[in-house]
């Protein structure tokens, strides 16, 4: 009972000494003031004018400050704290506020909120969540000193680090069902709308620092929108449009409140609270009982431009760094190759190492491939066969891709650094697209072949241009990106153009080519999108069977 007494005054003392912090930052800044970790009410209940001491209400209730213990304990709100304190213990309990030391009571710069949603992400921490939450406390320090920067230089709560702690553990690869990437969660559209590229060659989600700022843009961005913390970090979880429309079916602009209610998913009612929770253990790790935590170190590096393509593998083996480390600093890059479509790429390197980069240059330049070959995994191929194609090591064409294991299949798409003949470069290598962009609307009776001839391009550049797999299916009105060599303005190409095929009406998806001098069956596959073995299954054609001008093929032209 004494010591119930004792909890009892010293919350009543802590509530006494500090501002009550309600659940929206100041109208006037973005950034909020900063929160002692004691105020730990919801806004109805926090004090306000001190009744009496015996009428205690049974509804409202509070926790025990967050420096004396780790599990939450049900406290009557006691009226006039001073006296509430004489009453119960007299100067016992005055001898024993005395000693704490408020300077190490943390604080935040976000509103904190304790009530029944935050002690139930809390104490899932404390057990089915523990592993977990200790590999993302670990892993805090890596990130979050160059995250608080970020935020802080936008004018923004620092504390808001813990929202990519919920998001992702501050893992650079993480990936969720909904497609969202990186340490901050991007969907494609929203990152790109913050200047985030995903391409083949890179996914900028990933960058820990690049994915910060647009983090800190989108946030503020919220904030601006709803004048509020909690609802700017719902927002950022359901979307701005959802918690518009929560507060007009509502008509309140309370996160508490409007939680209540069904409209919200279970997964953006916890995402306040389960961010408040963190941030509080993540502040006190030791109080939560999460105790020798071995941080990792902050992450530090130094940014060099890269001129042309270069293997991440063959500069770490010049700087005499581990590739390992060089892939870890970065994580945006999808393949072990700096971007050839992205001139003077910035590269992170080691602390300390931006000089010798410099200086190292033209031997990395001189050991590194010249050429990147696309490759398209087809049905049958393993990653051994396609690395004796090009004459590459398998594991490394592995680790140049970054795939988990060897098993690939049926169109995956492969970078392969290559030291063929130039002719051979030519034929299977990734180039950036060349000629006049143009958008092309599909009309009825128009194939990928008929259009790759009218624009004097291939038909698997038009797949590669449109994220097309083999055999996925086009219709007429949809749009096509092309990059055109031939005059775009051209819309119906002439008989002259395509005189070698003859659609059949009568067999309906077919078209009959003729065969021309040197034509090979690759060459006629790749026209028209399809494989060298459907051609010969097509028309019955053996292993050994050759092919001559004038010959008349059966393909199926895949009819839009």
């Amino acid at each position: 009972m004494k010591l119930r007494s004792l909890k009892n005054a010293l919350l009543a003392a802590c509530v006494s000494l500090v501002a009550c912090a309600d659940h929206k930052a100041p109208e006037t800044a973005a950034k909020a003031p900063a929160t002692p970790a004691c105020v730990n009410t919801i806004s109805e209940l926090c004090p306000k004018a001190p009744p009496a001491a015996s009428e205690t209400s049974s509804t409202e209730k509070e926790v025990t400050p967050f420096y004396e213990g780790t599990t939450p304990t049900e406290l009557a709100e006691e009226k006039e704290p001073s006296k509430a304190v004489e009453k119960i213990i007299g100067e016992e309990a005055e001898a024993e506020i005395g000693k704490i030391d408020e300077t190490k009571i943390p604080t935040f710069d976000i509103p904190i909120v304790v009530n029944a949603h935050v002690e139930k992400w809390i104490r899932y921490f404390q057990t089915n969540g523990r592993k977990v939450f200790t590999a993302w406390l670990a892993r805090s320090e890596k990130y979050i000193p160059m995250m608080r920067r970020i935020l802080r230089e936008n004018g923004l709560p620092e504390d808001l680090v813990y929202l990519s702690m919920i998001e992702s553990g501050f893992k650079p690869y993480a990936y969720s069902r909904a497609r969202a990437s990186g340490p901050w969660q991007f969907i494609k559209g929203t990152g790109s709308r913050y200047g985030l590229r995903v391409t083949w060659w890179v996914d900028e989600r990933r960058d820990p620092e690049k994915s910060s700022i647009a983090a800190a843009q989108h946030l503020k961005d919220l904030y601006d929108q709803f004048n509020s913390w909690y609802l700017a970090a719902a927002s950022y979880n359901a979307g701005a449009g959802k918690i518009e429309k929560a507060i007009r079916r509502y008509s309140t602009e309370d996160f508490w409140e409007m939680s209540k209610h069904r409209y919200l998913k279970t997964e953006t009612k916890d995402y306040v609270p389960k961010m408040i929770a963190a941030a509080l253990i993540a502040k006190e790790p030791e109080r939560y009982g999460f105790e020798g935590i071995e941080y990792e170190d902050p992450l530090e590096y130094d940014k060099v431009l890269v001129p042309e393509p270069t293997e991440l593998s063959v500069i770490a083996g010049v700087l005499g760094i581990s590739h390992d480390t060089l892939t870890e600093l970065n994580p945006e890059l999808r393949r072990d190759i700096t971007p050839p479509d992205m001139p003077n790429y910035e590269l992170n390197v080691p602390k300390r190492y931006k000089e010798k980069f410099v200086a190292a240059y033209p031997e990395i330049r001189r050991k590194s491939v010249t050429s990147v070959a696309r490759h398209v995994v087809k049905r049958g191929e393993t990653l051994s066969t396609i690395a004796r194609r090009y004459g590459v090591n398998t594991t490394a064409l592995a680790s140049f891709n970054r795939l988990p294991s060897h098993r690939v299949k049926p169109g995956l798409q492969l970078a392969v650094p290559y030291r063929g003949s130039e002719e051979t470069v030519r034929r299977v290598a990734y180039k950036p697209p060349a000629g006049q962009k143009s958008n092309y609307v599909i009309r009825p009776g128009d194939t990928l072949w008929s259009i790759s001839r009218r624009f004097g391009v291939t038909v698997t550049e038009i797949r590669e241009w449109n994220n097309l797999s083999h055999g996925s299916s086009v219709r007429p009105g949809q749009k096509l990106k092309l990059y055109a060599r031939s005059d775009p303005a051209m819309l119906v190409p002439s008989k002259e153009s395509a005189p070698q095929v003859a659609s059949n009406p009568s067999d309906k998806g077919w078209t009959t080519y003729r065969v021309q001098a040197g034509d090979t069956l690759w060459n006629i596959a790749k026209k028209f999108g399809v494989s060298t073995a459907d051609i010969m299954k097509w028309n019955r054609l053996a292993a050994d069977d050759t092919i001559h001008p004038g010959l008349e093929l059966k393909i199926r032209a895949m009819p839009l």
